[in-house]
């Protein structure tokens, strides 16, 4: 009766695409031999197989929620395998920066934190810049890593600012502003209709 009641989902698929999504877990020389262009990603065909799979032997419902879910935890994993923390040297030798590439939430936080070796801090000049122009701060967790590396720079004696926020990652960290009491920011101003720059620091927000 419950395999009846969901049969309308087997009149919803169309079978010639249903084989062409499974051959994505053939290899590229099998889908050669049986003329298969798969552009579906794997973790997509994962999603819709349990999706169909539970809809057919349970409910609608709980394969929507389940499909959410993969769906959610292939995004953070995917996330936390793209941040980077690119180390960058000026024309001034006294300051080093890195560039924080990526989203900082609870999946990354700790890449973040710990992103940077001790025998590079070792080596760092006085001076050290996080640059935030190519990375979002996504959570709270993320906005707690982030003060985590200022301190764990600073505990080693460093002078250490942040500079080129988002305004998405500036936002969320100004409902926090007593975090960030003490913290050094600089930001890049346009001067002289925008045919110059000019470098001004300021302590929290």
């Amino acid at each position: 009766m419950l395999f009846s009641a969901n049969s309308k989902a087997f009149k919803m698929v169309h079978w010639a695409d249903f084989i062409t999504i499974l051959s994505t877990f053939f290899s590229q020389q099998i889908r050669d031999r049986l003329y298969l262009d798969s552009k579906v990603n794997r973790i997509d065909t994962v999603i819709m197989v349990v999706v169909f799979t539970l809809t057919i032997f349970f409910d609608a419902a709980l394969a929507a929620i389940v499909g959410v879910l993969i769906a959610v935890f292939e995004y953070a994993w995917d996330c936390s395998t793209r941040i980077s923390i690119e180390r960058e040297k000026g024309d001034n030798d006294n300051v080093i920066s890195y560039r924080v590439k990526g989203y900082i939430f609870f999946a990354t936080a700790n890449k973040l934190v710990f992103g940077i070796s001790e025998e590079s801090i070792a080596e760092d000049p006085q001076e050290v810049i996080i640059l935030m122009e190519s990375c979002e701060i996504v959570d709270w967790t993320g906005m707690l890593a982030l003060k985590n590396l200022h301190d764990r720079l600073q505990s080693s004696g460093k002078d250490v600012a942040i500079s080129s926020l988002t305004p998405r990652t500036k936002s969320l960290m100004e409902k926090s502003s007593a975090m960030w009491s003490g913290v050094v920011f600089l930001e890049v101003q346009e001067v002289f209709d925008g045919e110059s720059t000019t470098i001004c620091s300021k302590k929290g927000f």
